[in-house]
């Protein structure tokens, strides 16, 4: 969990009502902001904790902006089966523990290429082979990527997000090296497990 950035969509007192008066998680973890920042995100933030009635209201919009990082909801329990059929990274039924937030969000740093564990947070990503250190591009990247997993996210989307040209080879030279970051710390992967179809990246069935 060393380094894991949370940002809470809200204020102080909102995480403390959803801790039932509990929480007092602070920085370096956890981060407040007090308006939606669904499209405003630091690219170096690990996970967004979003109330539901404001992740409903995002998902609302059409078409539904692509996610900048995993996303974990708050609220109801009768609220959970809408929330997850969204597509959000998991749920927190209130009133949740810190160590609940952040046991959910070092899940959520974690995932499986081609059967090999992988976790990931900051610029760091580690697995079976060794550890490397990212660069800012590269890491919000594959941020973006498992961040939209279930739908892909189009090369439109990552030039306006990444700062880039849509045209060129800006992109591709970023993939290009993160498929090298991943190569390096994973054992005999192979380079299928993201694909481009239509001018949409989308990480493959190789990844759970």
């Amino acid at each position: 969990m060393t380094g894991m950035r949370i940002l809470f969509a809200g204020s102080a007192a909102d995480y403390r009502n959803a801790t039932g008066g509990e929480g007092c998680l602070q920085a370096p973890f956890l981060f407040f902001c007090t308006v939606d920042a669904g499209d405003q995100l630091n690219s170096d933030v690990d996970i967004q904790l979003v109330p539901y009635r404001q992740y409903f209201v995002r998902m609302a919009d059409t078409p539904v902006p692509p996610a900048t990082c995993p996303i974990l909801v708050s609220g109801p329990s009768n609220a959970m089966a809408e929330a997850l059929a969204c597509g959000c990274a998991d749920y927190l039924v209130e009133p949740w523990s810190d160590d609940e937030l952040l046991a959910r969000a070092g899940r959520c740093a974690c995932f499986a290429l081609a059967g090999q564990e992988i976790s990931f947070h900051g610029l760091q990503v580690r697995g079976p082979g060794g550890e490397k250190i990212l660069g800012p591009d590269e890491a919000y990247l594959l941020r973006l990527l498992l961040a939209n997993r279930r739908s892909g996210i189009s090369r439109q989307h990552l030039a306006s997000l990444l700062r880039l040209p849509e045209g060129g080879r800006a992109i591709d030279m970023r993939i290009s090296r993160l498929r090298r970051y991943l190569q390096a710390i994973s054992r005999n992967l192979s380079p299928g497990w993201l694909r481009s179809r239509r001018g949409v990246y989308c990480l493959t069935s190789s990844i759970d």
